[in-house]
């Protein structure tokens, strides 16, 4: 089935390379948009990086252009729907069209169908939503209503870093858990769209967690308020029992943790720590050759000062996303 796609566009190459999972068609159209051929329940489902997905209708050339279809095919006279674009006279005329053409009832509030109108280079997209009210990687997963990174980019990360279960993994300011909950997710192959289901108006089926996957995931952060509200996104995702919570003051990590324990490090740390302490502690705590992965607007140079020498460098959602290796023999 011909799809259209929504991503977050800096996270175009993690999008393709998902969809190539699932199928050989990826057609950017715009940033952040692309056509595709797959079935829409599996990506709704499965996919970790998509935004939202929807039925392609078409990708007009002239605004006007939507007036050519036969829009029954989507929707009865039964049906409500509703229209969302951000130019307001298209989501008028093509709302009246489709009232017109279907006898469907608009509904603001409660509709049963959504269409998506999306101008493009001067082109219009034209979808029927199949993801629902919410975004995808708006998980099911959140206690609260405050973002420090978004559960596509802590899914990115984890990519970006190379981190393999069997690897000893650590969040030093793990905040709400993000960055740890999308790593044990993927490890245990977790479907994300199984935290959403009452979205969606299809049946998701039933899936099996990976099994026989040793974990050894520690989430830390300074302030108790960060190990609750990531003890409770942990339990919505159903990972709270492979994971292990501690509070620490930065300064003494190394103290906690001993020298040599762990080989990732992945951490979206605040803008205004103390780097210096950052690098002593990572130098003392990883493992030679152990990687660290720091996501962050700030630029770096402390490392510079231990052994530990910066071999990647990318940015994910417009932050700078660091991967550092440790290097003490």
């Amino acid at each position: 089935m011909r799809l259209a796609v929504l991503f977050e566009k800096t996270l175009k190459e993690y999008a393709a390379k998902e969809l190539g999972t699932f199928t050989k068609v990826f057609e950017e159209i715009a940033p952040g948009y692309a056509i595709t051929d797959a079935d829409y329940k599996e990506l709704n489902i499965k996919s970790r990086f998509l935004q939202r997905v929807g039925i392609l209708i078409g990708f007009f050339e002239k605004m006007s252009d939507f007036k050519g279809l036969k829009y029954s095919d989507y929707l009865s006279s039964n049906d409500s729907f509703k229209v969302r674009c951000d130019d307001k006279t298209v989501c008028v005329e093509l709302g009246q069209y489709i009232k017109d053409a279907t006898n469907a009832k608009v509904s603001l509030d409660n509709p049963v169908k959504i269409f998506y109108a999306e101008r493009l280079n001067n082109k219009l997209l034209v979808f029927l939503d199949t993801t629902g009210e919410k975004k995808l990687t708006q998980r099911g997963y959140t206690s609260t209503n405050v973002e420090v990174l978004t559960s596509d980019a802590a899914a990115a990360i984890v990519l970006f870093s190379g981190w393999t279960p069997d690897k000893v993994l650590i969040d030093l300011y793990c905040n709400q858990g993000y960055i740890i909950i999308e790593a044990v997710m993927n490890a245990l192959n977790i479907w994300p769209g199984t935290l959403k289901t009452k979205s969606f108006n299809f049946e998701i089926g039933t899936f099996k967690i990976k099994e026989g996957v040793k974990l050894n995931v520690l989430a830390f952060s300074t302030t108790m308020n960060d190990i609750k509200n990531a003890k409770q996104n942990c339990q919505l995702a159903g990972v709270y029992k492979f994971v292990k919570f501690g509070t620490q003051e930065l300064n003494a990590v190394d103290y906690d943790l001993g020298e040599n324990k762990v080989d990732y490090v992945i951490s979206a740390p605040p803008r205004d720590i103390d780097w210096n302490k950052l690098f002593f502690q990572l130098e003392y705590i990883v493992r030679n050759n152990g990687i660290a992965v720091l996501y962050t607007s700030a630029d770096i140079n402390a490392y510079k000062e231990y052994k530990i020498e910066l071999v990647e460098q990318a940015s994910i959602c417009g932050k700078n996303t660091y991967k550092f290796q440790v290097k003490k023999k």
